[in-house]
Formats: structure tokens, sequence, C-alpha cells
């Protein structure tokens, strides 16, 4: 079986029928559809919890997925109880289990107190077990970044938390099977300590879903001369989110006298204010605050009907909103993150300029509106992106990637060598 042990609970109703997050449970059926069942079935380990407490965002585990949970310690347990009580009940199940297991698939959280999915990884380690290990965000740059401006006690806290994060991280990256690291920081920060660090990506379309080529040259080809350009920003209106530097993006445009207009598609507590200071810039007839379409083949028709996503937040969930757009053929112009910078090494489907530099992203978006021939390259090179970065194609490659670990760990055992998992 392929055991993947991880943080994230397992909600159970009544006690015994199995629910997961939606997305969770979405990326697991991509996961088993790629692997093809060549690792035998797809089980998880997790902790539990009542259906009852998580809301919305749910979807039950059917027979027909393929997958079997498997819910152990309820994670409601404080840190303490977790290690007073529940960890020798949780230990004894990953022992067993992993113990069953053709591969495990484990990673870190930046729950350092009660450490369930990195308990799976060590006990892989332990019983010479190929391990896939996940790393899915970077806690330590943004507690460092919280710190700053605080207390010593702060400070002195936020770095004892990354070097205990980064130590465990860099044991994990280096002695794993396969290394999964978020494209990004994550990648970047770890990467290097990697045998076999591959780079992902949590894009939300399917490559299904991606709209046809000829859209995207429909919409290059019909472009007039002092057409406005068509923008769109995807973000939650609160504060901190970088909606106000869109705004200001599209204010600086029009007074170098370039014609553009914003769709602001999100909502969110700062609404209100945000609305009441495009009324005031003046700005009411070139924005609109819209909802999108959440997601699939519409969310990306409905993207396809701009010609450029607008970045300006750094957060870490503007990757996907990037992606999206990417599926819509959409080049991204912005704040240089981590992931637009790659966006424009990799894919050369965005443009990436200093953070906060509004001016920059107004100059970029005018010389884009100037220049049909440069967007329509931009605007294709976006669509091979959505394509490539899709989550189904990902996984494919995940699955890929995994198969060939599990082999090399397996003709390492066979030779007699210390597999390479196993050389601490």
């Amino acid at each position: 079986m392929y055991l993947l042990v991880t943080q994230a609970p397992i909600y159970l109703e009544g006690g015994v029928r199995p629910w997961l997050r939606a997305s969770w449970r979405r990326s697991l059926l991509l996961l088993r559809e790629a692997l093809e069942d060549r690792l035998g079935p797809v089980m998880v380990l997790g902790p539990s919890l009542p259906r009852e407490v998580a809301g919305a965002g749910l979807e039950e585990v059917q027979a027909a997925d393929g997958l079997r949970m498997l819910p152990s310690v309820d994670l409601r347990a404080s840190a303490g109880g977790y290690w007073l009580r529940e960890r020798n009940r949780w230990r004894a199940d990953v022992r067993v289990w992993v113990g069953r297991a053709r591969a495990v698939h484990a990673g870190l959280t930046e729950d350092l107190w009660r450490p369930l999915a990195f308990e799976g990884f060590r006990e892989a380690r332990r019983q010479e077990r190929p391990a896939v290990f996940f790393l899915g965000a970077d806690p330590v740059a943004r507690r460092e970044a919280q710190a700053r401006g605080q207390g010593a006690v702060a400070r002195v806290a936020a770095q004892m938390y990354g070097t205990l994060f980064d130590g465990a991280a860099r044991y994990a990256v280096r002695t794993a099977d396969l290394a999964l690291l978020r494209a990004g920081g994550v990648h970047r920060r770890y990467a290097r300590h990697s045998r076999n660090g591959r780079a992902f990506h949590e894009a939300r379309h399917l490559a299904a879903e991606v709209v046809p080529a000829a859209l995207v040259e429909e919409r290059a080809r019909g472009r007039a001369a002092g057409q406005p350009l068509r923008a769109v920003c995807c973000a939650p209106l609160e504060p901190g989110r970088g909606v106000d530097d869109a705004i200001d993006v599209l204010r600086l445009a029009r007074q170098r006298g370039v014609a553009l207009t914003l769709d602001l598609a999100g909502d969110g507590s700062d609404r209100r204010r945000l609305e009441s200071r495009v009324a005031s810039l003046g700005l009411r007839a070139a924005v609109r605050f819209v909802t999108a379409p959440p997601g699939g083949a519409e969310r990306a028709r409905w993207l396809a009907g701009h010609e450029v996503l607008l970045v300006t937040s750094t957060a870490d969930d503007a990757d996907r909103e990037v992606l999206d757009g990417f599926s819509a053929g959409l080049p991204a112009v912005g704040y240089a993150g981590e992931l637009l910078r790659q966006r424009v090494e990799e894919d050369g489907a965005a443009i990436a300029v200093r953070a906060a530099d509004v001016d920059a992203v107004a100059r970029a978006l005018a010389d884009l509106a100037r220049d049909g021939d440069r967007l329509a390259q931009l605007s294709r090179a976006a669509h091979r992106a959505g394509r490539y970065h899709a989550a189904d194609a990902w996984h494919r490659r995940r699955a890929a990637w995994t198969l060939e670990a599990v082999e090399a760990h397996d003709v390492a055992a066979r030779a007699g060598r210390v597999p390479a998992s196993m050389a601490a």
C-alpha cells in the first residue's frame, strides 16, 4: 500500500463514516489515479475529529473512491495531552501501518509540539521503507517576519522555533527518497540540502478545464488599438491583501493616459471602505467589484474575459490565483514574490517588479497596453503554463517521481547497499 501519514484530520460521522476537506479528497483521488495501484491501495493514517466541528467544505469518502481511511488519535488533545496520553497510541498505529506499507508519504507541519506526520517519516526511516517527504509551507520565514520590531522575548522565541523546524526539515530532505517542496521560498530554502528534491505547485484547475488555445488567440487578434486593457485582481477584500495597491496601479496608469479597467474579484470586511475609496478617486467607471465563479472550467472561462492578472500581494495563497490565471491564458503582472519570480524564469508568463512599487506595475501595464505583440506572447506562455501546472498533470509527475524513488530504494536494498534514505 501507499501510506500517507498526515496531520490533516479525518472527520468522522457517528464515529464511523469518514469525511475529508473537499480539496484534500480531490488531491487523494488524483494521486490514486496517477499511481494506478502500482504501489497498492492508497491509505491515509491521520488524527480524527467529529464531523460536526468542521463546518462546511467537507466531502464524504465513498467506497468507490478506492481510498482507505485509518482514523487515530483525537486531534482536540492539547500538546500536553498528546505527549501524556495520545502519543503512545499514535506511535503504535504508525508502527503497524508503516510496517505494512510499500512506501510512506509524510511531512512536517507548523505544529512542532504534536508532530504527527513527522512521526510517520521517522518511522519509515527506522523500518527502512521508501520515504516521500512533503513540505508545503515555510513557517520559519513568517514567524521571523512577525517577530521583527517586537520585544527580545518574541525574537528569541522565533529564533528557537526556526532552529527546531529548520533542523527537522533539513534532516528530512537530506534522508528522504523523494522530497516534495512547495515552489518558492520552501524550495529555495531546502532544495540545496536534499538528495532528490522536487518543486510543486497547488493548482486548483485540471488540464481539461484550461481554456482552448483558440480562445487565447482570438482574444489577441481581436484587440483593437486604444482598447482598454482588461485587468483582474483576485484577492480577499481584507486589510493588507494588496487591494489598495491594485487601485493605485489603475489610478497611476490612467493618469498616464493608459486605457485600463480593473475587476476586483473577492469579498471581505474591507469592501465598503474600498468602494468608498474608488468613488472618491473618481474611478467608478473603471473599477468593478465582482464575484468570480469558485473554480473549474467556469472560473477559467470567466477569467479569460480579461487580459492580465494583477498581483499586488505576496501572500502565500497568491500563487493559486496566478495559476488560476494561467488556466485562462492570463499573464501575471505584479509584485515579485517567490512564485512570480519563478513564473518569469521558468514559464516566461509573468512580469515581476519590486514589491510595493506601485508605479513600476503601472508602467508595466502601460507597456502591455501599447504592445499587443508582447501581450499575445505572454498570454500564449501563460496558457502553456496553465496546462503544465494543472493539478492532474502535477499528480502524474508526482507519481512518476515516487515510482522512480521507490525503485531506486529497492535496487539499493537488493544490492546490499544502505539506501540513501537511511544514510543520515
